[in-house]
């Protein structure tokens, strides 16, 4: 239930002025049970002691307006109390006399001087509740005992539970402390000297191009709104600085300049940062498992919740009945394909696997142990897409159905690279003409235009997450080109003497790739050498290409790089 807080002030007697912070509800109290009670008795003690209360002698029924607990309740009981019947006592408070306690008097007396009356207590009996979630837990717990696989409590209960503690409503602002790891915080360590730094440098960064007037302004509004307020430096107590930067978007509708708090900078490498002491929830981990055909030259990857051989063999099930089978699996000496091999004897699960491999006709293979440098015809591959991968994701987080689709167009652009050149019918051969028969392209690339475009909020987000999904695959590509021609390079040492100078002379007419800045992605531009030009020293340092859209061009020898199988197929 949604609780608003307010202030009140009561005058009491002396008039005197009592502020109060109450939360408002609907309701304080159900139906009230109302009690008889003497009236004679009533007026005797109006006329010795000032009640509280005009509904006793007024005879008019009132409804509750406020419930006030123990936090205030003894603040205002002054002097003793007087007893008036058994469990019935009048007690002497700031704004008068009240009843405290219990009234027992048969509710089938035919006195016509009684009247009602609700009787007041500082602890009210409630009703027996029903079975609610926090005994159905209590219940389960206890069923539970020596049942549950870790009986200790796991983060997520325990953050859960500190939030249902600590959250609190104050002037319509819900209120709750930081999750911490550790309650004591006595890890949290001071980094006034690194924030210090990176503020000056922040300063001398942004000094003339009004940035900082944004800064201040927003952090002004902040407090203002109460989401940040200030705090005084106390010698006494270990504080914890964020540094910040400032994060300009244009583009966006809403929020153009974005401050952004590093929770990470460390100034003691030896004691944890802020967020390594905060629970920031599961960090959901999953591997890739990459295939690469030793035939066409394609790769393939698989995503695998866990590196445990059965999902190793659940993943490799999946690879064959979408690529087809294979005569021989050869694969290094991890521990979980081995352990997949070995127990293929010992558990029913892995003679599945068995019976799978004799009836498809696979053969698996390791390579020698210990040699790192063994299985380079498919390591090699496997090793630059896995580091250029890394370099595009970097340590950013993404869903797992984001990572699956960018693997899945990952694997498109790396099978898309040349293999060589049909000269016949003026063709560049490609791991997809195996795979789908076809060249297709994938989406092409959003322009900036795209935030113009009318829509609706849900429009706009899509837009934005085929843009970043769009940037991660950039940053693959341009990484992906780069290494994957330098590892041509390194494939024909034997052309390449030095990477301006050839040790073998060109020949004209031979088929080349061209390295060209700004390439779009899957770009792979060609030409054939149509002359070449000779320094004073002999060497061959420029040549003359012929594009496949019939320009020529002069590009130096260190820009041109040959196929992976040769010129001509």
């Amino acid at each position: 239930m949604r609780v608003y807080g307010t202030k009140v002030s009561l005058l009491d007697k002396a008039n005197k002025v009592w502020d109060l912070h109450l939360s408002v509800t609907p309701t304080i109290v159900g139906e009230d049970k109302s009690e008889y009670f003497d009236m004679k008795m009533i007026n005797n003690l109006a006329s010795t002691y000032t009640l509280a209360d005009e509904c006793f002698t007024s005879g008019i029924e009132q409804n509750y307006d406020i419930l006030i607990g123990n936090d205030y309740y003894l603040q205002f009981v002054i002097g003793d109390r007087v007893q008036i019947q058994d469990n019935l006592f009048l007690l002497n408070t700031v704004f008068g006399h009240v009843f405290s306690g219990q009234l027992f008097v048969p509710r089938d007396s035919g006195d016509n001087h009684m009247t009602n009356f609700a009787s007041i207590s500082l602890f009210l009996k409630a009703d027996t509740p029903l079975l609610g979630p926090q005994n159905l837990n209590f219940f389960w717990d206890l069923e539970t005992l020596g049942i549950k696989e870790n009986p200790c409590e796991s983060e997520d209960d325990l953050a859960l539970r500190n939030f249902e503690r600590d959250l609190k409503c104050v002037n319509n602002r819900y209120y709750v402390s930081f999750p911490w790891r550790d309650v004591s915080k006595c890890d949290v360590q001071t980094n006034y000297g690194l924030a210090l730094g990176r503020l000056g440098s922040l300063l001398k960064r942004h000094k003339d191009d009004g940035l900082l007037d944004i800064c201040d302004k927003t952090f002004l509004e902040q407090v203002k709104l109460g989401v940040i307020e200030r705090v005084e430096s106390d010698s006494q107590k270990v504080g914890n600085y964020l540094p910040f930067h400032a994060v300009r978007k244009e583009t966006s509708e809403t929020t153009k300049v974005r401050l952004v708090m590093d929770a990470s900078a460390k100034q003691v490498r030896s004691k944890p940062s802020l967020n390594e002491l905060l629970y920031r929830g599961i960090t959901v981990l999953v591997w890739c498992l990459l295939f690469t055909c030793l035939t066409t030259r394609a790769i393939h990857l698989e995503l695998v919740d866990t590196e445990t051989s059965v999902d190793l063999f659940m993943a490799f099930r999946k690879f064959i009945a979408r690529r087809g089978g294979c005569t021989t699996l050869l694969s290094d000496n991890a521990q979980q394909f081995k352990l997949l091999k070995k127990a293929v004897d010992s558990i029913y699960s892995f003679n599945d696997f068995q019976s799978y491999l004799n009836q498809k006709k696979i053969v698996f293979k390791f390579t020698s142990p210990l040699t790192p440098w063994a299985g380079g015809t498919f390591e090699r591959l496997i090793s630059v897409t896995k580091q250029c991968i890394r370099k595009a994701l970097g340590k950013g987080l993404i869903s797992y159905s984001q990572l699956e689709t960018i693997l899945t167009e990952v694997q498109y652009m790396v099978n898309d690279r040349p293999l060589g050149y049909v000269s016949n019918e003026d063709l560049i051969i490609t791991p997809n003409h195996f795979l789908c028969l076809k060249r297709d392209s994938l989406l092409p690339d959003i322009a900036s235009s795209c935030e113009s475009v009318p829509g609706s909020v849900t429009f706009k987000n899509l837009i934005n997450l085929w843009k970043k999904g769009n940037n991660f695959l950039n940053v693959f590509w341009r990484a992906w080109h780069n290494q994957y021609l330098m590892s041509l390079r390194e494939r024909n040492n034997l052309l390449f003497k030095q990477g301006k100078v050839m040790s073998i002379v060109p020949n004209v007419g031979d088929v080349v790739l061209l390295k060209q800045t700004n390439q779009t992605r899957s770009s792979w531009p060609y030409g054939v050498i149509v002359s070449i030009n000779h320094s004073r020293d002999n060497k061959v340092r420029i040549v003359e290409v012929r594009l496949s859209n019939g320009q020529t061009v002069v590009r130096p020898v260190s820009l041109l790089f040959p196929f992976e199988f040769g010129s001509n197929c």
